[in-house]
């Protein structure tokens, strides 16, 4: 009943390892795309990623809209990932003051040339958080009232929120169901 396999199996192998690879190593890419795609939309909603409406601003309140002043928050953000991790960021320096809010403090000090210092707390929504300090040469803080600046997160805390969840699941199983088709024949 035994038989010899014949054929190039070197081939087979190659089969095999790009059958069981490809998706996997498109998943990662397919999901950060989605990822600044879901931040765009938190940004035109102009509410956080579970659906909570940000905080006006003196701006928004005249016809603008939210974080839309330049436009350098939403257009610098990036998005990497890899089998295991997902990182979203803002390449604008504030961008996590609007992430977690902030109280603001302006001190001047008696050197030339090195302007006002801003201090801000950035709190971890647990009663802790550190201050963090920069030297400008001058501070302006739009849309901060009686030196807060409230919290507008546009993207998603400790828990992923399920329309993410959703999302980040359909392009992973889309991209299964697609592979397999065409390598079934």
């Amino acid at each position: 009943m035994g038989g010899d396999l014949t054929g190039d199996f070197a081939k087979l192998r190659a089969a095999v390892r790009e059958f069981y690879t490809t998706p996997v190593e498109s998943v990662p890419k397919l999901i950060a795309v989605d990822a600044l795609e879901l931040v765009h939309e938190v940004f035109v909603d102009e509410a956080d990623p579970y659906g909570n409406p940000w905080q006006p601003t003196t701006q928004s309140l005249g016809g603008g809209g939210i974080l839309k002043r330049t436009g350098n928050l939403m257009s610098r953000m990036r998005a990497r990932a890899n089998r295991s991790t997902l990182t979203v960021s803002s390449g604008a320096r504030y961008g996590i003051y609007h992430q977690r809010g902030a109280i603001l403090r302006k001190r001047k000090r008696r050197v030339l040339k090195a302007g006002p210092l801003l201090q801000v707390w950035l709190s971890d929504g647990n009663g802790g958080g550190a201050w963090w300090k920069q030297r400008r040469k001058r501070v302006t803080v739009k849309g901060a009232e009686r030196g807060k600046l409230p919290a507008r997160p546009f993207l998603p805390g400790a828990s992923l929120p399920s329309g993410w969840d959703f999302r980040f699941t359909q392009t992973a199983m889309a991209l299964f169901k697609k592979h397999f088709r065409s390598a079934g024949g």
